[in-house]
């Protein structure tokens, strides 16, 4: 018997569906969950709550990119340092996927570059006792207190701003939204996305890991280190 044209379109449809079938990063059952899409870790009263699969923004940058949506609690004593380089998803292979830095930050004096077209702007971040790094003065318009101390400059870490991927990220829309460095002070809190690199799809789980050092110290004293996991399921 010949089969029908649009019958046979509708099951190459379906097969295609299921092939492509998407999945989601959710905590792992290990995890201290909040609910089944955010989970949190404490570590010496810095306490780092985190969400995956949380952009909910028109542009669907999580095609190119892993956004995760990060809150800080410093709860302790000392402020401490908020640093894009020492926020990491790492899979049980020891791969490690990078949080790429929202701005261009280059110079001997060190300042964020404006992206083409830019319109100074506040960010979309909420934040409470939080000092923004001065690099990024030149970027955001905003009443937050830049922080006075020197803040340190990792030239190796933004180099990797090139690593973003080529469909024109980041967008207006994720810098507005970016999690930036800075110093958060004892009772601060401060909230925003950190853009990784996507996670290529044989990878099943990754741990997401925050490392924070005192910002009164001009080495790096680690005050708090967390460690949460996520695992991928599928829709």
């Amino acid at each position: 018997m010949q089969t029908k044209p649009w019958l046979w379109m509708i099951g190459m449809s379906a097969i295609a569906m299921g092939g492509c079938a998407g999945r989601d990063l959710r905590p792992a059952p290990s995890a201290q969950q909040l609910d089944e899409d955010t989970a949190l870790a404490t570590d010496h009263e810095v306490r780092v709550v985190a969400e995956a699969d949380a952009w909910t923004g028109p542009t669907k940058v999580d095609k190119a990119i892993t956004p995760f949506k990060v809150t800080i609690e410093n709860r302790s004593d000392r402020p401490v340092r908020v640093q894009l380089s020492k926020l990491k998803l790492t899979s049980p292979e020891a791969e490690s996927y990078t949080a790429l830095p929202p701005l261009k930050i280059s110079g001997t004096a060190p300042v964020a570059e404006p992206p083409r077209g830019w319109i100074a702007r506040g960010p979309d971040y909420q934040a409470i006792g939080f000092g923004m790094a001065p690099a990024y003065a030149t970027v955001y318009n905003t009443e937050l207190l830049r922080h006075p101390s020197v803040f340190p400059y990792d030239a190796l870490y933004y180099g990797t701003y090139r690593d973003w991927p080529a469909q024109q990220l980041p967008t207006p829309e994720m810098i507005g939204r970016a999690l930036p460095e800075g110093v958060l002070e004892p009772g601060g809190r401060v909230q925003g996305f950190v853009y990784f690199q996507k996670i290529p799809r044989d990878v099943k789980s990754v741990t997401f890991s925050a490392q924070f050092d005192n910002a009164d110290e001009d080495t790096a004293q680690r005050v708090a280190s967390v460690r949460i996991p996520f695992s991928f399921r599928k829709r």
